[in-house]
């Protein structure tokens, strides 16, 4: 489904200003509440109530000369242009969780079976044009993080069946975070082998076409600071930021379709609270665009367990997701760089009154949220990981042994609400 790809109002300048920056500044008369981000096996707490967002500070002046020199023309700002029309292409995406991100060094570790051709025919044939395949890979690889050959082969193969789908392929660097870590004492080391990794992934994969994404990194955090999911330091945004930068320009090194494939960049965390996506430092490279992660509203998306825990959807948080949008708007769409929601989803939960579960409240949920997001032109990929019933996050859709879906009536409210013509 195509995407309007939105006017570039805003000059270089005030991006690197914006990104550079920390000290929030107010910009709306409203709070707005950030939203936690919660992958596989990781309990979170809501985030900090933001509210305001950075503000750029100005640029020193510098001493006056009487003959300045001439300097050239800035060079327009680009970021994001042709990345736009390709992810507009995307419609609606599905993770392959808690496979090959497993942590072990095969991809069954977490108890998931072998990935099939058939299983990624099933995903195809229900709507989704888009599979994201989250992969570890310091387990597969020496210290040096030199990828075994037999394992690239296998994410190749993987990669394979999504290709002969016709389908888009994320692929990223997932569950690094015992070496990945983005604070001022790690920053060299990680870069030098965050810039090694990629080298690998890139050269192995560059003569695919514009149907496979990279996708930087996964949730980049300091694993239990005070900050790991309410957006980071200012120090530790400065260093993703920096990665992020790495990254681009190390698969942009390696050639061939790599010098124009579309490049997902990331927030502290993925985080998609204000102070997070105000943080980044987008490159000007027209082929970049940002990954970002919002399970909206935490209450009614995850099982907390909490007083807040909420089980039914009335509409009365819809405000929730109305402002993730609109600040992904303001900080990345208006200024021509597109965003792909590369996780989401809502926890299939079953400690309701009389032992239901939610699913009619979640139908109703995602229809709401897929279409705020179609409003704004943001594509989206629902995690799965295989996990419906007992304990654990139960964010399984796809019953990979039998080849089909958990609640075919949630599959349906949302591709419903993929493609319906408003």
């Amino acid at each position: 489904m195509k995407r309007r790809l939105r006017g570039m109002a805003a000059v270089l300048a005030m991006i690197l200003l914006f990104g550079a920056c920390g000290k929030p500044a107010s910009t709306d008369e409203n709070e707005v509440t950030s939203t936690p981000q919660v992958t596989e096996g990781e309990t979170k707490t809501p985030d900090a109530t933001l509210t305001e967002a950075p503000a750029a500070t100005p640029a020193e002046a510098p001493e006056p000369t009487a003959t300045p020199e001439p300097t050239a023309t800035p060079e327009p700002w680009v970021g994001g242009s042709e990345a736009a029309k390709i992810i507009a292409n995307m419609t609606i995406g599905w993770n392959l969780g808690n496979t090959l991100d497993s942590q072990g060094s095969v991809e069954t570790a977490w108890g998931n079976p072998m990935t099939t051709q058939e299983m990624i025919d099933a995903v195809a044939e229900a709507g989704f044009n888009t599979v994201r395949l989250p992969v570890t890979w310091y387990c597969r690889a020496d210290k040096e993080l030199t990828v075994n050959e037999t394992w690239l082969a296998r994410v190749k193969e993987v990669v394979d069946y999504c290709y002969n789908n016709d389908m888009y392929v994320i692929l990223n660097t997932h569950h690094e975070t015992s070496w990945h870590i983005p604070s001022v004492a790690k920053a060299d080391e990680v870069e030098k082998k965050f810039v090694h990794l990629w080298q690998q992934i890139a050269e192995y994969f560059k003569e695919y076409d514009e149907h496979l994404v990279f996708e930087g990194m996964n949730e980049p955090r300091v694993v239990g600071s005070a900050a790991e999911w309410s957006g980071g330091t200012t120090e530790e945004r400065q260093i993703v930021s920096r990665l992020n930068q790495a990254f681009v320009d190390t698969v942009r090194a390696t050639g061939g379709n790599n010098e124009t494939r579309v490049l997902l960049i990331t927030s502290y965390g993925a985080n998609s609270s204000r102070i997070a996506m105000y943080g980044v430092k987008v490159p000007n490279d027209p082929y970049v665009g940002v990954s970002i992660h919002a399970y909206t509203p935490y209450a009614f998306t995850f099982n907390t367990k909490n007083e807040y825990d909420l089980k039914v959807w009335d509409g009365s948080k819809k405000g929730d997701i109305d402002a993730v949008f609109r600040d992904i708007n303001d900080i990345f769409l208006k200024k021509g760089v597109p965003v792909v929601l590369t996780e989401f989803g809502a926890e299939n939960k079953t400690n309701l009154p009389g032992g239901e579960d939610n699913l009619n409240a979640r139908c109703q949920w995602i229809d709401y949220y897929i279409t705020k997001a179609k409003e704004y032109g943001v594509p989206c990929v629902h995690w799965d990981n295989h996990v419906h019933s007992g304990s654990g996050e139960l964010f399984g859709l796809l019953d990979r042994k039998a080849l089909g879906w958990y609640e075919p009536e949630y599959i349906e409210a949302m591709m419903d609400a993929v493609y319906r013509e408003e």
